[in-house]
């Protein structure tokens, strides 16, 4: 009495629709956030190219002048050995960045599933010379607003309240299993009468029969208390499971929000620096082939862009792949 099992199914059921559809649109998300992940590798990839490039082209201008130098005595053996030196390491620099290059590209064109010869060679083509788009505005979205729709879109945890569902069905079933139960059997239909087979098709009768049936359990030694017992500890657990994705899930959403954040002052911040590593990097390299500096100040200054390039590559990286996951998390549009 008072169980209703064909209103829990439609409850069961409809969550578990709304948790398949959510988990067709998460996946076809992760897919475009891997895509994303390996186009911002093959970019950055790139960058470093073109910086080992210049590089390298900086290593032979410069061995190439105290060459000269060296013959009329203006420059000392271990200038021209130091200079050597740094044309070399330039050299395997550049050789690393090609490898490192062609693998990023390789990885994207595979993912992206160009198996055909013109089809690759057109991707390959397009994929020369990456551009990373600017910053995209600011997503106007506020924590409660991104975890709320976390959870909406989340598969994971749709599925999971799914099973709290029919956890909480089985306990209410367990529960009303207790006490009274009431059936209800009703078979209504035609019979056929006839002395042979033609006349028992057209003779029809309808009939309509009903039972009722009342089970009042007397005593059945614990065992239906101990079934809810177990239905209610399911319940609970299903309970502190979903409670456990939620932290989870909330976690993961606040977690992303701060790292763009982060990613993104980070991001304008080695902007800066690469501009001004450039244009000290330039003007000493200028004044070591007009004889003004040594080549301690030149190699520091060359070290410094360096490690300004390297830096901005990787937050630019971080920053989009935090980006595109966040829109996975929340489906933001």
């Amino acid at each position: 009495l008072g169980y209703n099992p064909y209103r829990w199914e439609k409850a069961v059921e409809d969550q578990r629709l709304k948790a398949a559809r959510q988990q067709h649109s998460y996946e076809l998300h992760l897919i475009a956030e891997e895509a994303t992940r390996r186009f911002f590798r093959l970019a950055c990839a790139q960058g470093m190219l073109d910086m080992c490039e210049r590089n390298k082209q900086t290593a032979d201008t410069l061995y190439a002048i105290a060459k000269e130098k060296a013959s009329i005595a203006m420059v000392t053996l271990a200038e021209l050995r130091s200079l050597e030196l740094q044309r070399l390491n330039a050299s395997n620099a550049l050789f690393t960045a090609i490898n490192e290059e062609q693998i990023a590209r390789e990885a994207l064109l595979s993912y992206l599933g160009s198996n055909h010869t013109s089809q690759f060679s057109t991707l390959n083509s397009q994929f020369k010379s990456l551009r990373v788009p600017d910053n995209p505005k600011p997503l106007e979205i506020t924590a409660d607003v991104a975890l709320q729709m976390a959870k909406t879109n989340n598969p994971v945890y749709q599925h999971q309240k799914v099973a709290l569902l029919e956890a909480s069905h089985q306990q209410q079933k367990a529960e009303k299993e207790k006490g009274v139960n009431v059936g209800l059997d009703v078979n209504v239909g035609f019979q056929q009468v006839g002395s042979n087979l033609g006349e028992a098709y057209r003779h029809q009768q309808f009939y309509m029969v009903g039972a009722v049936s009342v089970s009042i359990p007397l005593m059945d030694h614990g065992a239906a208390k101990k079934r809810y017992e177990a239905a209610t500890a399911w319940t609970a657990r299903e309970a502190s499971a979903l409670d456990e994705v939620e932290r989870a899930l909330c976690e993961d959403v606040l977690t992303t929000l701060d790292n763009l954040r982060s990613h993104q002052q980070l991001l304008e911040h080695t902007a800066q620096a690469v501009t001004m590593a450039d244009e000290v990097f330039e003007l000493n390299a200028e004044n070591y082939a007009n004889g003004i500096c040594d080549i301690n100040t030149y190699s520091l200054a060359q070290s410094r862009r360096d490690n300004a390039y390297n830096q901005h590559l990787t937050a630019l990286e971080k920053y989009w792949t935090t980006y595109y996951h966040l829109l996975t998390l929340t489906q933001h549009e």
